[in-house]
Order: structure tokens, then C-alpha cells, then sequence
């Protein structure tokens, strides 16, 4: 029964709790939930804080839960000075407990001032039309429509004019996507559009290897937002090759690493000379290490340009290196990393070249070499080698940038993508909505009924059941959310738009076969994977099927077929 289930539960999940919050508490250290919590804390006992703040002015505010209005109420009781803005269309937070109906609900609704926000000043006129369109038939699409600002100029990059502003194309393969956008940056870029111009934007990351070998293979420089590509941006990386190359001076792939970066700056081409390195074909030498070889300069070829100037850059290394060997196991993980980027010169290369991102990576990799010190106190620094190691191995395996540039396609998620914009956007592998936006989760926390236990989490509701109702509001909201994270995605384009999907082949009615097996897969059935995953691109094709004289050539779908290719 629910009342048993709830009995052995609730001591096991308090049990747990306190566990995870002493855990947190030796480390001194707040999660998000409890760092809201604290703040309140402080608030509610100190009024001389809330005393700081005479006007409040929160953005986003479709994307704020309970705790944070909570935080407002403490600042502002009468919010007479309080200015909020928020779109519902763009609530892609629940799963933080993010409530889009905050922006309804707010104190100060119905009797302070409220201003309709319709204009987009970001858009060409065919993006905000498709932007609608994604919205149409859903409770989103009963908000009031975007309208296009009128005075924006059509056709600011001088490269776009004459091109569609707004494609889809259904492609057979995963493959297909990747290379299709690879080839057509290429294309853009040779007409005149900078790389940073240009963004990929994914709902996640699990076909993002895909989408980075089509990239490298066509030669497109590219930058990785957050996420789980910590552990591959280039000074991560780097650092990690710098630790095991002094770990071990005759790792031959982290001293190829280590040469070619901004540490000494040994072009790629001139490491095939060093062939009694680099070389491992060559087996009448045992391994020589990196040291043995600085020590004897003459080795360096006499072919190679501005010999004097390498030979130098590798005297410089050397000193530092055999410092830093020295210094190996003397110090915490963090101090010695970051004695490793101010001897080596790596903080003052960013500096000048103004890199804040790779800069705040670096205090991130800090960051998580002290929480390594403070759970193995006895590894020190080579434990963090092979745990930071391990981690950027198990990374995507392509050939990635070991120095950044200043002219590069961003590849984001969108949720790393909200707020931001691009002239031209590739949206990649558009699953919207994911497989699991029709699931609900079996342990549940509800206001009403405080824990839940749900039985079969993805199947349909039995309408005799108690629960039905709070299962089937999940499902809603989480379908919303999905399908504002397909609108934020779509707003993330000023220019040019593409939308790319694979996997499923149209029939002479579009796609009735894929729409047939969505009906019959989410009728019941514990997932829709393929069908539900292209539903909105299926809705957005066949809506510019229909519309499509009066949308024009500004608005196109493309198709390529397994026989096509």
C-alpha cells in the first residue's frame, strides 16, 4: 500500500539527506538548494542587509522557484520598487524546480504596472514567423505572438542576402547532419561570414562526437560552451599533458602536446623532424625522455627555420621544466597548479590575449584539484594527474584545438545558448521532445501530497487513480518545457536559420507514417523514442508545407533521401 511504501521510504530518504548534508558541511561547502537557503537565513536576521536594496530588478524571472521568491519577499515585503521581466515561453528550468507561472502569480499582479513585451528586436522577420509557428496548438501558443521590430534592417551581413533565412532539411543519417552543417559553414565562411558568427546549438550532448569529427574533418575552428566539454577546453587539456609529461618525460603524445602549445610554441610541422621523439617507428633507439634530448641542443635539426630562436624557446622550457620536476609533490594540488601556469607563462598568454574564458576554466580546474586534496588527502598531485587524466581521455575522441582563436563556431547547448544570439545558427539533431518528456519519475515530491510513490512512471494514467491528476500535470509541464526549449532555440537566430533532424523518411504525405507511430507509441506505450522525438520537427515541416505560398522562398524545406546520397 502507499501508506507502507511511504513508511520504509521516508526514513531510508532522510537517512540519505543527513548523510549528503554532513558531507557538504565537513567540506564547507553549499549546494544550490542550500545556498538559497542560507541566504534566507541571513536575510531574515539581519535587516541591515535588506536595508541595502531599495530597488530590485530581476530578469528571467519565468526561470525563479519558491526559495528564490522567497529571497525577493525578504528584500522588497511591499515590492513597491521591484521590476520584474520574464517570458513563459522560455521557462526551460523546471528541472530546478523553476516555476514559469511565478511571472503570473507575483505579488504585485493586478496592481502594479504591467507592459507587454511582443516586439523581437533580434529576428528576421521569417525566424519570428517559424518561432511562432513552433508554438501553434500548444498552451505556449495561446501567449500573445512575437511581432517583428519594425524598424530592424533586413539583411545586415552582406553574405546572407539572396539566401533562405529559414531551412530544414531531413537528412538520412546522423552523419548527414553533421557534414551538411560542416560543409555549409565552410561555404559561409568563404562568402564572407566570420566563424564567430556562426553557432551549432544541441539540445544535449550525446551526439556531439558526431558533430566535432565533421567539424575537425573540415578543417572549422570551433569553441565549446561549458558543460561537460570542461575537460576539453584547450588549457584543461593542456594542463593535464603538462602534469604527466613531468610525471613522465618520455610520454611522447603529452610532450607533442606540451611542444606545440603557446608553453614553447613549436610549430606542428617541425615536430615530424624529431623523429627520435616523436617517432615511434623508430626502434633501434630505446625511449629517449624529454630531458636527455634538451640537454644535447645540437640535436635539434639544422634544417629547421629560426633554429636559434626554437633552440632558445627550448633552453627557456627546460629551466622551468627542471624546476618544476623539483617542485613535484612539495604542495597541495591547486598551489602547485597554479605555480605550474604562472612559471610556465600560461596566465600572462591569456592575459594578453584576453581570454576570460580559458582564464575562468583555469580557476574551475582549481576548484576541483582542492575537492580532490580534500577527499584523498594522501594522493597529492599525482593522484590528480591520473584522475584529471582519466577524465579527459574519456572525452569525445577528436582532434581538437590545443590554443584557442579569437574566430570560431561556437557549439552550445541551448540551455548554454539562452540569452545569447547569433547571425547563423545550426540547430543539430533537433529531438524535441525528448524521449523522457512523456515519463515521470517514480519518487515524487508534490506540495498536496508531499512524497509519492508512482507506479509505472511512463505509462499512461488509470483515471480511478488518486494520483492520476499530479502525473499527468508532470507530463504537461515537462511537455512545455520541451517545447520552449525548442522555441529558445529557434530565437537564438538573427539571420539564418537551419533546423536539422535524421532517421525518418517522408512519404508523398510528408511524414503521416512517423505521425502514425507517435499516435500509437505515446497511446500507451513506456516510450515513443523515434516518433516523439521529431514530433516538433514533424509539426514545423508540415506547417511550411501548407503556408508555403504565402511564406515564399524565405522559408524552405529541404530532403535528402538514402537514394539521393
Amino acid at each position: 500500500s502507499f501508506a507502507a511504501q511511504r513508511e520504509q521510504l521516508v526514513p531510508l530518504i532522510e537517512y540519505c539527506f543527513a548523510a549528503y548534508t554532513a558531507h557538504l558541511h565537513r567540506r564547507g561547502v553549499l549546494d544550490f538548494d542550500e545556498l538559497l537557503q542560507a541566504a534566507l537565513r541571513l536575510l531574515r536576521v539581519t535587516p541591515a542587509i535588506r536595508a541595502r536594496f531599495d530597488v530590485i530588478m530581476i530578469d528571467e524571472f519565468q526561470d525563479t522557484n519558491r526559495p528564490q521568491l522567497a529571497l525577493l519577499q525578504q528584500l522588497q515585503q511591499t515590492f513597491a520598487r521591484t521590476t520584474v521581466v520574464g517570458d513563459p515561453r522560455q521557462a526551460i528550468y523546471g528541472w530546478n524546480s523553476a516555476r514559469a507561472e511565478s511571472i503570473y502569480d507575483f505579488p504585485f499582479v493586478g496592481s502594479g504596472n504591467e507592459h507587454g513585451l511582443i516586439e523581437n528586436y533580434r529576428s528576421d522577420p521569417a525566424i519570428v514567423t517559424v518561432a511562432n509557428a513552433a508554438l501553434l496548438g500548444s498552451e505556449l501558443g495561446r501567449l500573445a505572438e512575437l511581432i517583428p521590430f519594425a524598424g530592424r534592417q533586413p539583411g545586415r551581413t552582406p553574405a546572407l542576402i539572396d539566401e533562405p533565412v529559414v531551412s530544414l532539411h531531413a537528412l538520412p543519417t546522423l552523419a548527414d547532419e553533421a557534414q551538411t552543417i560542416a560543409a555549409e559553414i565552410q561555404r559561409l565562411h568563404e562568402r564572407g561570414v566570420a566563424y564567430r558568427d556562426m553557432a551549432v546549438l544541441l539540445r544535449s550532448r550525446t551526439n556531439l562526437p558526431a558533430l566535432l569529427e565533421a567539424l575537425t574533418s573540415a578543417g572549422v575552428p570551433y569553441a565549446l560552451s561549458g558543460g561537460s566539454g570542461f575537460y576539453l577546453h584547450w588549457t584543461v587539456r593542456l594542463s593535464s599533458s603538462l602534469l604527466r609529461l613531468l610525471a613522465d618525460p618520455a610520454d611522447r603524445a603529452a610532450l607533442a602536446h606540451v611542444l606545440e602549445s603557446p608553453l614553447v610554441g613549436i610549430p606542428a610541422a617541425a615536430l615530424t623532424i624529431k623523429q627520435p621523439i616523436l617517432d615511434p617507428s623508430v626502434a633501434a633507439l630505446p625511449p629517449p625522455s624529454f630531458v636527455t634530448w634538451l640537454d644535447d641542443p645540437g640535436s635539434v635539426p639544422p634544417e629547421l627555420p629560426h633554429r636559434d630562436e626554437l633552440i632558445a624557446r627550448l633552453t627557456a622550457f627546460m629551466h622551468f621544466f627542471t624546476t618544476a620536476r623539483s617542485r613535484w609533490g612539495l604542495f597541495s594540488p591547486a598551489d602547485y597548479l597554479e605555480w605550474l601556469w604562472q612559471a610556465s607563462g600560461l596566465l600572462r598568454y591569456l592575459a594578453e590575449i584576453k581570454d576570460l574564458q580559458a582564464q575562468l576554466t583555469l580557476q574551475q580546474l582549481l576548484r576541483e584539484a582542492d575537492d580532490y586534496a580534500a577527499t584523498h588527502p594522501a594522493e597529492g598531485i599525482g593522484g590528480f594527474m591520473a584522475l584529471l587524466r582519466q577524465r579527459v581521455q574519456a572525452q569525445p575522441r577528436v582532434a581538437l584545438p590545443t590554443a584557442p582563436t579569437f574566430d570560431a563556431v561556437e557549439v552550445a547547448t541551448v540551455h548554454q545558448a539562452k540569452g545569447r544570439e547569433w547571425p547563423v545558427v545550426w540547430l543539430f539533431n533537433t529531438a524535441l521532445p525528448s524521449r523522457r518528456a512523456g515519463q515521470v519519475e517514480s519518487v515524487l515530491w508534490d506540495e498536496q501530497w508531499k512524497l509519492v510513490i508512482s507506479e509505472g512512471g511512463a505509462s499512461r494514467s488509470n483515471k480511478a487513480d488518486p494520483l492520476s491528476e499530479l502525473r499527468d500535470d508532470l507530463r504537461r509541464r515537462k511537455r512545455n518545457e520541451e517545447r520552449s526549449i525548442w522555441y529558445v532555440a529557434l530565437t537564438r537566430a538573427q539571420e539564418r536559420l537551419y533546423i536539422l533532424h535524421s532517421g525518418c523518411q517522408l512519404d508523398d504525405d510528408g511524414f503521416a507514417d512517423a505521425r502514425e507511430k507517435y499516435v500509437q507509441q505515446s497511446s500507451g506505450a513506456a516510450t515513443s523514442k523515434n516518433a516523439e522525438a521529431v514530433h516538433f520537427f514533424h509539426e514545423l515541416w508540415e506547417y511550411i508545407q501548407r503556408e508555403r505560398a504565402a511564406l515564399g522562398s524565405r522559408i524552405v524545406c529541404v530532403s535528402l533521401s538514402i537514394e539521393d546520397k
